[in-house]
């Protein structure tokens, strides 16, 4: 009977060492995944940085325009604009249409 009576007990010994490791291997699993949760939130945040320096949007109210000849594209040079063109310029509320009357080529 004390044969019988240790293997009764040894299966309770054993589930009580694996239930333990469980609760360990859960922890460090918990830890794991806070820490990846971390991390990327992290990165996700650098990354809505560097979308805010480039935003258009950004720049208009920093004090820039935008100005588009009729036909929408951008105007980066005085040279292809004629006098009398209409220009439609955008700012960071709201926009402006403008006839050119007078330009300078720098």
């Amino acid at each position: 009977t004390d044969s019988l009576a240790r293997r009764l007990v040894h299966p309770g010994e054993r589930l009580r060492s694996h239930q333990q490791l469980m609760t360990q291997l859960l922890a460090r699993l918990a830890f794991g995944v806070s820490q990846r949760i971390h991390r990327c939130s992290a990165l996700l945040e650098r990354f809505q940085a560097t979308l805010a320096s480039v935003d258009p949007t950004a720049v208009l109210a920093r004090g820039y325009s935008i100005t588009r000849n009729a036909v929408g594209e951008v105007i980066r040079d005085a040279a292809v604009v004629k006098e009398g063109e209409v220009v439609r310029t955008t700012l960071a509320r709201g926009s402006l249409e403008s006839e050119v009357r007078k330009k300078s080529n720098l």
